[in-house]
């Protein structure tokens, strides 16, 4: 058994403390990640790992949860997912902690908490089902994946499903991105070994245990499956395409306006399309505004047709879009997105949409009565794109 130490307890709650008051000024979704936090919070007063095992009923089957603890669209997804699997399952959630070095355990209402540097054979024992979440973070994956199989093959009734919020079984990268920061196609794995040298064994690594150990997989998007088959064909009939549920959102009025507002929703940052959002700003005819919505990482551009809104939380997020006035919204993301919230956000509040041809959010903008599929990632062909749509829309 192993206990946290009180002088790491006292530094992780400073540190949690930090974090929290960067949260509640910069986040965008701070209000989501308010409720992750607290969804997680650590009792100090019990931490050990006899009081988790003893919280476990015999009423209910038990669930190891593995997950990361870096935020993000992920774990707004793990909020709700673990309150879904608690109705029927004892959950306990492991997430890896780089600032301790520890694996930290809670049960499905964080009230209940340890930290091990090991993920204890006592906890895979008594367990029936095992849901891998995302493993973005943790020390050594493939140590983690070889526990997972180790303790299948000490019981083969166990179930494990794999849900995949990114592409990290497919690259290290996580998002299929190359070191200059554009997208990777994925040609062939000569092309890889380029960009990582290990790529090879990192795919045999998660081959294996994918189809011989995982019972399922869950991608969101039919564009996540074609991208899973083309490096591991085996998995096809392993794959399930589950869509994420947006119904948070309502639709919105915009009132008539001068001017054209392009809006971009959610955080910016370089794999959501900075840099091309800064290069479209040289395109811009002058009476073209664009206006980002969320939470901008760096210094944003000093420049007279773009406006920073800052961060919004979801609740407000319709009175933001009504208040900007937006005639499209603007998805620049140049990674293949598994999912993408912000897409179906913005459909759901009716606005008009664009993206670029790649990800998930294509499968869904293609088919939108008020979609545009830009047809090359080009700062220029995005402005001239996004225009003539929104003229063809108004001589209707």
């Amino acid at each position: 058994m192993s206990v946290v130490n009180p002088v790491s307890v006292r530094r992780y709650k400073l540190f949690n403390q930090t974090i929290f008051k960067i949260i509640s000024t910069k986040y965008y979704n701070c209000l989501v990640l308010f409720k992750i936090f607290k969804f997680t919070k650590y009792n100090y007063n019990r931490l050990s790992l006899r009081g988790l095992l003893s919280w476990l009923t015999k009423s209910k089957e038990n669930l190891l949860y593995l997950d990361h603890s870096l935020g993000g669209g992920t774990a707004l997804y793990s909020f709700n997912k673990v309150q879904e699997l608690s109705k029927k399952y004892n959950v306990i959630v492991c997430q890896y902690d780089a600032f301790l070095k520890k694996y930290i355990f809670s049960n499905d209402v964080g009230k209940i908490c340890c930290a091990t540097k090991k993920i204890p054979g006592c906890i895979l024992g008594c367990v029936q089902k095992i849901v891998i979440n995302n493993l973005v973070g943790y020390k050594n994956t493939p140590d983690i994946l070889n526990i997972v199989t180790n303790a299948k093959n000490n019981n083969i009734a166990l179930s494990i499903d794999v849900m995949v919020h990114d592409y990290y079984c497919v690259c290290p990268t996580v998002h299929l991105i190359k070191p200059d920061v554009t997208t990777c196609v994925m040609r062939d794995c000569v092309v890889c070994t380029k960009c990582q040298k290990n790529i090879g064994a990192w795919r045999n690594t998660w081959k294996n245990f994918l189809t011989n150990v995982v019972d399922s997989v869950t991608v969101f998007s039919r564009s996540s499956k074609k991208i899973l088959l083309s490096v591991y064909p085996e998995l096809d009939s392993k794959i399930k395409i589950v869509p994420h549920v947006v119904e948070y959102v309502h639709q919105v009025k915009i009132k008539k306006h001068n001017g054209i507002n392009i809006a971009i929703v959610g955080s910016l940052y370089s794999i959501k399309g900075q840099k091309l959002v800064c290069e479209m700003l040289s395109f811009l005819p002058k009476h073209v505004k664009i206006i980002h919505i969320g939470q901008f990482y760096g210094v944003p551009p000093q420049h007279p047709q773009f406006i920073c809104a800052g961060p919004y939380d979801l609740q407000s997020l319709p009175d933001i879009v009504e208040k900007y006035m937006p005639d499209i919204a603007f998805i620049p993301s140049i990674v293949p997105e598994t999912f993408s919230f912000t897409t179906s956000e913005c459909m759901q509040m009716g606005l008009p949409v664009a993206c670029f041809n790649i990800g998930a959010p294509v499968e869904r903008v293609s088919k939108y009565d008020k979609g545009l599929v830009i047809s090359k990632i080009d700062p220029r062909v995005a402005v001239r794109e996004i225009l003539e749509f929104i003229k063809h829309k108004a001589d209707k």
